[in-house]
């Protein structure tokens, strides 16, 4: 169900179908009776199947399909829809995706949320696998440039010393012949 409670995603393998199971969607009605089913079309659908639609908080529609390109068996494929046009459908890729079937996919806006798959490791034949988002390692370049306050001459050989807030040293550094000190930082450090 949409994040407004007005749209309702779901498979059915009903007649009139592109193939197997199709994604659709309908609207639920301020009384909460369901308007006319509609099929997403075969941007979405194929002859395959394509089952476990989830729709997230931001309005893009996830759901498992075994009829598009895939790692294999069942995968995880998005796609977002803005002024009724759609994006380009997307597969999402390792490590959700596996050579088994992934599906039952969920996330929430902090990036975190859920899968089922039969992936080889797993404790038996269909097996839930929470999400944690993992932000990319990131580094900045921090340079420090030493110099006589009187002269503006570079000072070789200085230590230089990076504190965070509470005081605790970071990193030291000696300044080179440019009187220059070169610090690997994480992004966000303070």
């Amino acid at each position: 169900i949409s994040i407004d409670g007005k749209t309702l995603y779901f498979a059915s393998d009903k007649p009139g179908g592109y193939g197997g199971f199709d994604i659709y969607k309908t609207t639920i009605k301020s009384n909460g009776v369901l308007g006319k089913p509609k099929n997403l079309g075969a941007t979405i659908n194929t002859q395959g199947q394509e089952m476990f639609p989830f729709i997230s908080e931001e309005n893009t529609l996830y759901f498992s399909s075994n009829g598009h390109l895939g790692l294999g068996g069942l995968d995880v494929f998005f796609i977002t829809e803005t002024d009724g046009k759609l994006s380009p459908l997307r597969n999402i890729g390792t490590p959700i995706n596996s050579n088994g079937d992934d599906f039952a996919f969920t996330i929430n806006t902090s990036g975190n949320g859920f899968v089922s798959s039969n992936r080889t490791g797993g404790k038996g034949s269909d097996d839930i696998y929470a999400i944690e988002k993992v932000l990319p390692l990131c580094n900045v370049e921090t340079m420090v440039s030493v110099e006589n306050s009187e002269t503006g001459a570079p000072i070789t050989n200085a230590t230089v010393t990076l504190l965070d807030n509470n005081g605790n040293i970071i990193a030291s550094k000696i300044s080179n012949a440019n009187g220059i000190a070169i610090f690997n930082l994480e992004c966000g450090s303070t």
